[in-house]
């Protein structure tokens, strides 16, 4: 994940918390986990040295042993640095359930 994620990340989750590179590491690490993560209507626009990726998503998630399942509208940005591709930004936006 250190080279894989840009170290400008910027990690806007549906629950508007924000992560950076560092805390969304450790938010991993302390015990969140994607168990499902299931992508639908996902379009790539790509601009030079940058991607754009939106979509809708079907989680499911664990954190602090509590289990989740949201639905989700998403952009990730995901750059060409050097010879590496890095994740640098992400925002997911809840979807109410019906």
């Amino acid at each position: 994940m250190q080279r894989l994620f840009g170290d400008d990340l910027v990690y806007v989750h549906s629950t508007a918390v924000v992560d950076s590179k560092a805390s969304y590491i450790d938010r991993q690490r302390s015990g969140l986990h994607y168990r499902v993560m299931k992508p639908s209507d996902v379009k790539v626009r790509v601009f030079g040295c940058l991607a754009i990726i939106t979509g809708k998503g079907d989680d499911e998630v664990t954190q602090d042993g509590k289990d989740s399942s949201p639905h989700l509208l998403f952009t990730a940005v995901w750059a060409k640095r050097g010879p590496d591709v890095q994740f640098i930004s992400c925002e997911s936006t809840a979807i109410p359930k019906q």
